[in-house]
């Protein structure tokens, strides 16, 4: 771990962010906001703003963020740069902040059993020589309610970048000004058609640092010395005999084919586990650079809601907070609602237009079905039952736009 120790102290990443009140203030967030995922990551339980909260690995700014955006929050964090510490420390002076602890500690040196509600990894544990046992340290330091998130590298967005790592090593490039302007040179040079362009954002030619984030984040990209990315059956394998179970993808709409359309009776996409379900859609689509995912304790949560059969009427939904109204839905023009979600938009159908335009607050799903009986039966089929209903409530969550929850 001591290169990548080395990469981090001379290039500290993410860029340090030293007017972070501001920041949040104006919508920045972290990919494992307690509040905007809540019941992403626990169905089963309201919010609750009093957690333990484990961060392995929390670089320049996300110790941080958690620090000042949940207060009641007690934060433990570590890393092992000396220069991502430094800047912690001068954002909790700065601050005056009394909820976290952070020390320089390597993943692999925790012992904590048994300890947090809350466990996060962002982008750590495919740095290291041994993900699995690092995965097992980050899940062994959570309680038995928690719910642990995990980001790891996708490889399906990311081959292309390989090649280019390949490359950069023929030549012994190092992470200097100079070294780093003749990459990004080779790079605007690549052909339209380069592997590499999906990861990059397919912007040919037009490419500088500032695409990557900064000269930190080229660093991260091309030249880190430990670099591991997964396919979704790689992350089943990474996660079994871990100690724990996985839950659910962060955002579905990356792992569910619903672009496909005319799909041939013999060929039963429902029948694919998870993470098949996963790989037949980024094998397609090939858009995915990173996998957010959580990991529960408990067996109960093991795939839920994956199975259509999961869903009942005695469940919640609302929509998810990152969702974007493109398109009200207008039963005159007969426009049934679009939204978006990332980098996918969304056209509503009928039913899910209503249930969408009944998704003002969180609402039970018994109550959505007999609103939508009373309301708006006579433009639904006259057979419109609760199986019906379900099916919907499960495309539409698993296109990532609504959260399902038992509470």
């Amino acid at each position: 771990m001591k290169e990548v120790e080395n990469q981090y102290n001379l290039w500290p990443y993410p860029t340090p962010i030293d007017d972070m009140d501001k920041r949040i203030e104006n919508g920045y967030r972290d990919d494992a906001s307690p509040n905007e995922f809540w019941h992403v990551f626990f169905p089963e339980k309201t919010f609750n703003d009093k957690l333990k909260i484990f961060i392995g690995g929390c670089g320049t700014n996300q110790a941080i963020w958690f620090a000042l955006t949940y207060p009641n929050s007690e934060i433990t964090a570590i890393d092992l740069s000396e220069a991502s510490l430094k800047h912690n420390k001068k954002m909790i002076d700065k601050f005056n902040i009394k909820n976290l602890r952070i020390e320089k500690k390597d993943i692999f040196d925790i012992s904590f059993d048994n300890e947090f509600d809350f466990v996060v990894s962002s982008g750590v544990i495919h740095h290291t020589k041994d993900p699995k046992k690092a995965l097992r340290k980050l899940i062994k330091a959570g309680n038995e309610k928690s719910a642990i998130y995990i980001m790891i590298y996708s490889e399906y967005a990311r081959v292309g970048l390989y090649y280019l790592q390949d490359i950069f090593r023929y030549f012994n490039l190092q992470p200097n000004i100079e070294d780093l302007n003749y990459m990004l040179g080779l790079i605007n040079g690549l052909p339209k058609e380069h592997y590499a362009q999906v990861f990059m954002g397919n912007n040919p030619g037009n490419y500088n640092f500032s695409h990557f984030g900064d000269e930190a984040g080229f660093v991260d990209s091309f030249l880190h010395p430990q670099d591991i990315s997964y396919t979704c059956l790689d992350v089943e394998n990474l996660i079994n005999d871990s100690g724990g179970y996985f839950q659910c993808w962060l955002n579905n709409e990356r792992y569910y084919p619903h672009f496909l359309r005319n799909i041939p009776e013999k060929i039963s996409i429902d029948q694919l586990s998870q993470f098949e379900m996963g790989d037949f859609t980024q094998k397609i689509l090939s858009n995915s650079a990173k996998h957010d995912f959580i990991i529960r304790k408990s067996e109960n949560f093991k795939n839920i809601w994956h199975n259509k059969g999961d869903i009942s009427c005695e469940l919640f939904i609302e929509k998810r907070l990152d969702t974007i109204n493109i398109e009200e839905f207008d039963d005159k023009s007969q426009k049934w609602g679009k939204v978006r979600k990332n980098i996918y938009t969304f056209d509503f159908d009928y039913l899910e237009g209503i249930i969408w335009k009944n998704l003002s607050k969180k609402i039970h799903i018994n109550e959505l079905f007999t609103v939508i009986k009373t309301k708006y039966s006579k433009n639904l089929d006259k057979d419109f039952n609760e199986n019906n209903l379900k099916t919907t409530i499960h495309n539409l969550w698993k296109k990532g736009i609504i959260v399902i929850s038992r509470v």
